[in-house]
């Protein structure tokens, strides 16, 4: 009588697979997609560190306007100093942090468009903004009740915000001789 030779056990078909060229293959694809998964949770958990880091975080101070136009003196930068506008805190590595920057610095009464942001490592920004030109000057009555009525000079925007005229006096002064 022949004897039926008897089916390979599982370690034997997994020794004849891996000795295999299609099992080299596949050990080879195996080990790299983990390497790939180890090296992409790393990173993430980097991230997820770097976020909460102050040292990579832009805070109000960290804003800088740039490529401001030539009236604007000092007056007008010391006006346009971060800490006139609310306070922010955003990491460098959030994806929307150039948004959040602009939407701060709008906030600004002397801003009236943000061209763009740059983001500079490791904490700050630069804002390149079109500031509000002010077209005429206006008289505001303050009428608040049981005080005496109080008369102010404000300037009014050509896109209509009320500005105050401190931070505009050298543009006001420059258009009085020209």
């Amino acid at each position: 009588m022949a004897r039926r030779k008897t089916p390979p056990t599982r370690r034997e078909q997994l020794h004849l697979l891996f000795e295999s060229t299609m099992g080299r293959i596949l050990v080879r694809t195996t080990v790299a997609a983990l390497l790939f998964l180890l090296a992409g949770i790393v990173m993430r958990q980097a991230r997820a560190y770097t976020y909460r880091l102050d040292d990579f975080r832009v805070q109000r101070g960290g804003v800088v306007f740039v490529d401001l136009p030539s009236w604007a003196d000092a007056r007008m930068q010391w006006a346009l100093q971060p800490e006139h506008f609310p306070a922010m805190s955003v990491s460098i590595y959030d994806p929307n942090a150039d948004g959040i920057i602009r939407t701060h610095a709008e906030r600004h009464p002397f801003v009236r468009e943000v061209e763009g942001v740059r983001i500079l490592y490791p904490n700050r920004a630069e804002v390149n903004a079109r500031l509000r030109v002010p077209v005429a000057k206006v008289q505001v009555w303050s009428d608040a009740p049981g005080r005496r009525q109080q008369r102010t000079t404000r300037l009014l925007s050509d896109d209509g915000c009320l500005l105050p005229t401190g931070p505009y006096n050298t543009y006001l002064a420059k258009l009085a001789y020209d």
